[in-house]
């Protein structure tokens, strides 16, 4: 297995362990935040009285699914830099035992990377499909029906 160039191979590759904890940490926190902003979304929708079959209620229930996924996603890149930062601890622990370098945990590890790679796009996926969502929200937002049919629940 070969490292692309631009990874130095030659340093103690422990010191990535804090790094990648926090990188671990920041993806569970976006994830948490994707579920709060799914339920507010939820919540605004039932507040103001939309309905579900709307074309502005279809757009928001759309809309806040992507956040549900988005969380998923970001929920699995989370474990991934977590189990990732835990290939660089030194066989015995933590200043017990030899130093790997970059290119020997992922050779060690290459299925934990592979992993990271998949979730990354899957993550990817997930956040283009808010982008297209975005889209229909503000069309459903333009072109909310005719005066007749009212999108609001009265009441």
């Amino acid at each position: 297995m070969t490292v692309a160039t631009d990874i130095k191979s030659n340093f103690n590759a422990a010191v990535l362990v804090v790094p990648l904890n926090e990188i671990a940490n920041d993806f569970q926190n976006q994830s948490d935040d994707a579920l709060k902003i799914k339920q507010d979304i939820a919540n605004f929708v039932d507040t103001a009285g939309i309905f579900d079959s709307s074309e502005l209620g279809m757009a928001f229930l759309k809309y806040s699914a992507d956040w549900q996924k988005i969380s998923d996603a970001y929920l699995k890149l989370s474990a991934d830099f977590h189990q990732i930062s835990s290939d660089f601890i030194p066989e015995g622990g933590k200043g017990h035992g030899p130093s790997l370098t970059f290119d020997q945990v992922v050779f060690k590890h290459p299925g934990d990377f592979v992993q990271l790679s998949l979730d990354l796009k899957l993550a990817d996926t997930a956040l283009g499909g808010l982008g297209g969502d975005f889209h229909k929200l503000a069309d459903a937002f333009e072109n909310a029906g005719p005066a007749t049919t009212p999108t609001f629940k009265l009441g």
